[in-house]
């Protein structure tokens, strides 16, 4: 090979390694594009069935009480507010919407403090008869305690709606979401013994079609939205 095709063969090759660079730089910028935006756009929750004694567990279940904790440990949340609504549903259709942030009358309890490496509270129901269902909502500086009619059942339960089961999983800035559903579980025609509440949580359906999909007489779905 001579001299002249032995340099234009180095030329090429020093070119592509160039390209081969120059593509792989921008795919990862492009990336961490792609993983800036998606911070701007969303954060993380946890949410945990948060018992440690079985004793306790034994107490709970018996006064038909179901209790999760919620964290937000995203300090870029910083002097953001929460908004926690809750959307009643009847037979289908929405009949009664509670902003329960406001019904305090502290707004900064539902702030993350500027100060706070995180934001955190409790999620309790307690079902003490039949026709009506009381809710504790612990944050660190007021609690909540709203009260429902439900119906003369004790087959409601209280399910954790993003899914997270005790792992961080990503949740939208700026937009409510479901974070837990209060519900009577979905009864299939065919096997009217066997009640389904996992299900309702598992088939991504959003909770405003339960009732015409699954036929859910009653349910309460408690949103939250992270703003500014």
């Amino acid at each position: 090979m001579n001299t002249s095709v032995k340099k234009l063969l180095n030329r090429l090759t020093a070119s592509i390694k160039l390209k081969s660079g120059c593509i792989l730089l921008l795919f990862v910028l492009l990336q961490l594009q792609s993983v800036a935006k998606a911070s701007d756009d969303s954060t993380t929750v946890t949410v945990t069935w948060d018992m440690q004694s079985s004793e306790l567990r034994d107490v709970l279940r018996l006064q038909d009480m179901e209790y999760f904790k919620v964290a937000f440990s995203d300090t870029s949340l910083r002097g953001k507010h929460f908004k926690l609504v809750s959307k009643e549903y009847r037979k289908g259709k929405l009949v009664k919407v509670r902003n329960l942030s406001a019904d305090t009358g502290y707004p900064e309890a539902f702030a993350f403090g500027e100060a706070d490496s995180i934001f955190q509270f409790k999620f309790i129901s307690h079902q003490p008869e039949k026709k009506l269902t009381h809710f504790l909502l612990q944050f660190d500086r007021v609690g909540l305690n709203p009260k429902y009619k439900s119906n003369k059942t004790d087959l409601y339960s209280l399910r954790d709606a993003t899914g997270s089961l005790g792992d961080p999983v990503r949740v939208p800035l700026n937009s409510s979401f479901p974070l837990f559903v209060y519900s009577l579980p979905y009864v299939d025609p065919k096997q009217p013994d066997l009640y389904q509440y996992c299900a309702l949580t598992q088939d991504a359906v959003p909770p405003s079609e339960w009732g015409s999909k699954y036929g859910v007489k009653h349910y309460i779905v408690f949103e939250l939205e992270i703003a500014n």
